[in-house]
This record gives C-alpha cells, structure tokens and sequence, in this order.
C-alpha cells in the first residue's frame, strides 16, 4: 500500500489529467504506461529527468525526446513537463493505478483479480464475469493469474474485498481448527 500523502498528490495529478486530456484521458493513460514502461526499462532516463546536476533544459530535451517517440503530444507533454520540474516522477505508478481506477469507474467497470490453480477456460471466465456482473451491476474486466500453489478453487478481489473460496485456505483453516482442538 502506498503512503497516504503519496496517494493524495496522484490522485491530485490523476484528475489534473482527466480534467486536461477529457475524452482522451484513456489514451493518455496508455501514453503514460509507456512513458511508465520506458523508465523502468532505461534506468540512465530516470536518472537524467531526476538529477538536478542536469539543467532544466536538458531535462526538457530528454522528455521531448522521449515523449516524441512514445507519441505523446500536448496537454500530456506539458503535464509530464510539470511532473519532471515538480520532483513528481515516483508519483507515476500511483497516478497511473488511480487514474486507471478514475477512468473505470466514469465507465461503470470494476476489474476484478481472479487467481486459480490452471488458467480459466473462457466459458468458465464468461459465467464469472457474468456472475459478477449480474451481482455488481457494473461491467467486469477480469485480470485473471495463475498459481498453482493454491491447489483448486479461486481467490477475488474486488477493490478493497477479497473472497478466498481456495482449496489451500481451505486446508489451512482445518489444520488450525484441528490444531486447537489437540
């Protein structure tokens, strides 16, 4: 979990982007993960847009260079522009999860993170999100993943609420049960 503070300023800059980009805001979204993406990937970039022994205008260069690259044209090169002067690049993972989040919710989505033992066949994939959909009353985008560590059954997670139905908390729980009765 990210520190309060750390989530109030992205969330800050996240609707700053809504508010600047309007309907493009999903794909302003994409342009900043690969912004993200690019990064993580060229650490000597984070280090340059970061260190103030670069001047402002080699900082600006950079990012111009890099954002043409990545497609990322104006009001987003002028709110990254800002990000950099502001000291704001660790914000970004922040800004990027609750933008996504702002963006979801404006179009009535929820993403649920499913977990199983084997990957979901898509006619077990649609009865869940089906399922879900119908409970909810929003539409779902599954984010599923695989661990097999947990035997059989499925973990959800749903924003802050997390229904575990695994075969391993299962057993786990028995083994506790079982352990205090000894």
């Amino acid at each position: 979990m990210r520190p309060v503070i750390q989530r109030k300023t992205a969330r800050r800059y996240a609707r700053a982007i809504i508010e600047l980009c309007g309907d493009e805001a999903p794909k302003a979204l994409e342009r900043l993960r690969s912004f993200s993406d690019a990064l993580r990937e060229h650490t000597g970039l984070i280090q340059v847009l970061t260190n103030p022994s670069f001047s402002r205008e080699e900082r600006a260069k950079v990012l111009s260079d890099v954002g043409s690259r990545l497609g990322i044209t104006s009001p987003l090169d002028r709110f990254l522009s800002v990000l950099v002067e502001r000291r704001g690049l660790p914000y970004l993972p922040a800004i990027l999860e609750i933008l996504e989040d702002l963006l979801d919710e404006r179009a009535g989505r929820v993403r649920v993170k499913v977990v199983s033992a084997a990957p979901l066949a898509p006619d077990e994939a649609h009865k869940l999100e089906a399922t879900l959909a119908a409970a909810l009353q929003k539409k779902i985008v599954l984010e599923p993943r695989v661990d097999p560590r947990i035997l059989a059954g499925l973990s959800l997670e749903v924003g802050s609420v997390m229904v575990d139905g695994t075969l391993r908390t299962q057993i786990e729980k028995l083994r506790d049960r079982l352990s205090r009765r000894a």
